[in-house]
């Protein structure tokens, strides 16, 4: 397994881990171009935070965000 900061590309990714964790933690179905939105602002101002993303033969298989 590999911990690396994630890329732009793998925005689809992240956004899959943040509505399936809000879907398990909160039991919400979260707005799917709001989230998309919030994951793209990280990605264009990094004073927002920064997504990492642990990865196993070149697949993203956890998602970490830090403020």
């Amino acid at each position: 397994m590999l911990i690396r900061k994630a890329k732009a590309e793998e925005l689809n990714s992240i956004l899959d881990f943040q509505l399936a964790m809000a879907r398990e933690t909160e039991n919400i179905e979260l707005e799917h171009s709001t989230v998309k939105k919030g994951i793209m602002a990280v990605f264009e101002d990094p004073a927002k935070g920064s997504y990492y993303v642990a990865t196993e033969k070149g697949r993203v298989i956890e998602l970490l965000h830090y403020l």
